[in-house]
């Protein structure tokens, strides 16, 4: 190849670089709004929620409309992400609050029927119509415990998510474990584990219908191949602690990663034993698992 011959191929392949960039950015992009677009057509989409929500309905769509701007204009990746965190949590924020109004109209419609039957007794048999207004009065009762009983799960599931630390992301809900922590060379668990293990089954057992993918990690010391087995060895840990808790075996993949991914320096003690980790993904509802991008 003669000098005037690299001179033109360099900008070339440079070229052709960027537009391999482009198409791959532009790509994750559209797979974003994509997902959060089928997101708020499943939760806040149905008339229902705009009956009963209006309000979280809008702000739902708004955020969704924010996550699509800042695609066409090429937004880098991470804002993208946050923004199809809130269109997700907007869109659930307003499919609940319309559940929850929609329980209460209910309540609202049988106290409205009982006293319209009481109303009617003069002019009806008494036994015949007073059985039916206990009847209604009970299902009042019913209506009224399955909203408490809505409230009360909501609040247990967010009080859950809190103290797993879980992160909303494109691969699902990101359970980190800090407190599950591994002694060096094992796969055995430390001591007080135990209730971070039952959280996250207490969790898992609430949403029946979703996948899991247990993720294991080490840190580097020791050779690379025994480190990557090591990994897996963890993360059956946890399949295991997790199944012998009540978790069917069928929704829980496994998946080792040797010192991959650190999340703190190898140099100290310190950081060596927050890499001795696992790692659990959920994934959304009617989605595959994905696994983690190298």
């Amino acid at each position: 190849m003669n000098y005037f011959t690299k001179k033109l191929f360099i900008p070339s392949a440079s070229a052709a670089m960027i537009v391999l960039s482009g198409c791959s950015s532009t790509a994750v992009n559209n797979e974003l709004v994509s997902s959060a677009e089928q997101h708020f057509n499943q939760t806040a989409g149905p008339n229902s929620v705009r009956e009963y929500a209006p309000l979280k309905y809008e702000q739902a769509k708004e955020s969704l409309q924010k996550l699509k701007s800042a695609a066409e204009s090429d937004a880098d990746e991470s804002r993208l992400e946050h923004l199809a965190y809130m269109s997700r949590k907007h869109s659930e924020i307003a499919l609940q609050q319309a559940k929850l109004k929609k329980a209460e109209k209910s309540i609202q419609q049988a106290e409205v029927n009982r006293k319209d039957l009481l109303l009617a007794l003069k002019s009806e048999d008494l036994e015949q119509t007073k059985q039916r207004a206990d009847q209604l009065a009970s299902e009042k009762q019913q209506a009224q415990s399955q909203l408490e009983q809505m409230k009360a799960k909501n609040n247990q599931m967010a009080q859950l998510l809190n103290e797993l630390k879980a992160k909303e992301t494109e691969r699902g809900l990101v359970l980190t474990l800090d407190s599950i922590l591994f002694e060096l060379n094992k796969a055995t668990l430390k001591s007080g584990s135990e209730r971070s293990v039952d959280k996250l089954a207490e969790f898992l057992k609430s949403y029946p219908d979703r996948n899991l993918l247990v993720e294991g990690f080490t840190d580097s010391t020791g050779e690379e191949s025994y480190n990557q087995q090591l990994s897996r060895d963890r993360a059956e840990a946890i399949q295991s602690e997790l199944i012998a808790k009540g978790v069917s075996p069928e929704r829980i993949e496994i998946k080792g990663y040797g010192e991959q991914f650190p999340v703190a320096t190898n140099e100290t003690r310190a950081g060596r034993q927050m890499n001795r980790r696992v790692e659990v993904i959920v994934a959304n509802k009617g989605d595959d698992l994905i696994e983690r991008r190298r």
